[in-house]
């Protein structure tokens, strides 16, 4: 059968928090406390469409043994000189110094089973937490 694999992110805001966020034990970030602000983008782009434009994107994976799959990013205005960490449902992903950017992330076991999952992208700059997030 076939996997598939939905980013419901129709557009990613910036966010901030100046509370500590108390992740869940099997989570590397939870994102729940912050806010939108700003006028960051980011978007998961493949054939299917883009989260940019409204669409959810789907991935199948018609092998079960398939160790990855990559799907695309796209970046608008975050700030060049800072470090972000992308999660997916929660698990760092990748860290990747963004701007006006394009690339690819990996989806990797629990990203690659069916249903819909959550990418979030965040900035810490100066003790201050900047969230990106799809939802």
């Amino acid at each position: 059968g076939l996997a598939s694999f939905s980013v419901c992110a129709a557009l990613i805001g910036c966010g901030s928090s100046s509370s500590a966020t108390e992740a869940a034990p099997q989570k590397d970030f939870d994102g729940s406390s912050y806010s939108d602000m700003g006028d960051c983008t980011f978007g998961i782009i493949n054939e299917s469409g883009s989260t940019l434009e409204g669409a959810d994107v789907v991935v199948y994976v018609g092998n079960p043994k398939t160790d990855y799959i990559q799907i695309g990013y796209e970046s608008h205005d975050f700030n060049g000189g800072a470090l972000t960490y992308i999660y997916i449902d929660g698990m760092l992903n990748t860290k990747e110094q963004l701007g006006e950017s394009q690339g690819t992330l990996e989806l990797k076991k629990d990203a690659l089973e069916e249903g819909t999952h959550l990418v979030e992208a965040v900035q810490f700059e100066g003790g201050v937490s900047r969230s990106l997030k799809g939802l």
